[in-house]
């Protein structure tokens, strides 16, 4: 067999996920080495990890072609020890299957990289089927008159998507890279959420995501959403706030103590230990890297502060008085989609859990990101 794709050679080690998060310091990377098997156009990348805490952690790898300049060779086929789940050791392996993703091309200038993050980036947590309380009465317009919901089970993402998943769809797909809010924000800072995404930007993602782990796309090119297909989608209104809402379903705060936790969500005044890894956007204020807090409910990280989210409906002031009572997909089209979740410019009161908030759909913000969620029926 004529190899499409010679072997790495002369690799060389790049540690990634630096950042100094809540479950302890940074995984360390070594002795990554990368070679073609004989007769074959798949790449396996062997490397070891250690890490004080040794919690699951999210491996990825990253290619140039250019010897190290820019790591944007597009990566679809990755298989073994790819993604989160594995634990630190000796021997930890990623295979790629180079020839599939790149055919015709060979040569002796790549390189490779490893990225180990203690998050958990794209880990899905189960959120069961139940009838809750949505909105409240005498608070706010948009978010009256508290009704009942009954929504089915569902996947929702433990962590926002972050900058890390992000370029590998931008990569594989020709995709513009988000604008940085500060330098290097989006290269530099793998764990951190992707901002600056408009609403199609996410469910492009959404779609791409679905294909590449072998689901069906949501999505049609116009936006609109097929909740039957078993691929990855922007949660419903209904969905976040179930989530949100946890088991306790009158409380006004995502936490059991429904008292506002201070030192629990990155917020306008938080002040916490971690307050100094915070990205400066502005004034001192922007994103930490998620899952930098304790996990709530079903295990969810930073459904409140740090990034807004987007979801997938279209918002209406009124909706709430004609709302189905089952599995909610929002109003009629309208001017502008549902966000929630509140950010790191967010005050107190626009934490709680029935707080709506909305975007125009192709807009962009430095505060605005989003998360994913699946069927489970």
């Amino acid at each position: 067999m004529h190899l499409k794709i010679k072997y790495f050679t002369g690799l060389f080690l790049v540690l990634m996920g630096t950042a100094l998060l809540a479950q302890g310091t940074a995984p360390l990377v070594s002795s990554v080495v990368a070679v073609q098997r004989k007769n074959s156009h798949t790449v396996d990348v062997t490397f070891d990890v250690q890490d004080g805490d040794s919690d699951s952690l999210y491996f990825m790898i990253q290619v140039s072609a250019d010897e190290g300049a820019v790591f944007d060779l597009p990566m679809n086929t990755l298989s073994n020890e790819f993604g989160y789940g594995f634990l630190p050791g000796a021997g930890k392996m990623v295979s790629w299957d180079a020839g599939t993703d790149h055919p015709e091309q060979f040569g002796n200038t790549y390189r490779a990289k490893v990225i180990a993050i203690d998050a958990p980036i794209s880990q899905m947590v189960y959120v069961p089927s139940d009838t809750f309380m949505m909105g409240v009465d005498g608070e706010r317009a948009e978010s009256e008159p508290a009704h009942n919901v009954r929504v089915s089970a569902f996947w929702i993402a433990a962590a926002e998507v972050a900058n890390v998943q992000y370029k590998r769809f931008c990569d594989a797909t020709d995709y513009d890279y988000p604008a940085d809010p500060i330098p290097d924000y989006f290269l530099e800072h793998p764990d951190f959420p992707v901002v600056n995404v408009n609403w199609f930007d996410a469910i492009n993602f959404c779609n791409w995501y679905s294909e590449v782990n072998g689901l069906e796309p949501c999505y049609t090119s116009g936006g609109n959403c097929d909740t039957t297909k078993t691929g990855y989608r922007l949660p419903t209104e209904a969905e976040w706030e179930r989530a949100a809402r946890g088991g306790i379903f009158q409380n006004d705060f995502m936490w059991a103590s429904n008292i506002f936790e201070v030192d629990s969500c990155n917020y306008s005044l938080y002040s916490g230990v971690m307050a100094g890894s915070r990205q400066n956007f502005s004034g001192g204020k922007g994103p930490l890297p998620v899952a930098s807090f304790d996990k709530t409910w079903y295990g969810l990280h930073d459904l409140i502060g740090n990034i807004s989210e987007w979801c997938h409906d279209w918002y209406h002031t009124d909706y709430y008085s004609v709302s189905d009572g089952q599995n909610p997909m929002g109003s009629a089209a309208a001017e502008n989609k549902v966000v929630r979740g509140g950010s790191f410019e967010s005050d107190q009161t626009e934490l709680k859990v029935w707080r709506r908030f909305f975007k125009d759909e192709n807009e962009k913000a430095n505060s605005l990101g989003f998360r994913l969620v699946r069927r489970a029926r």
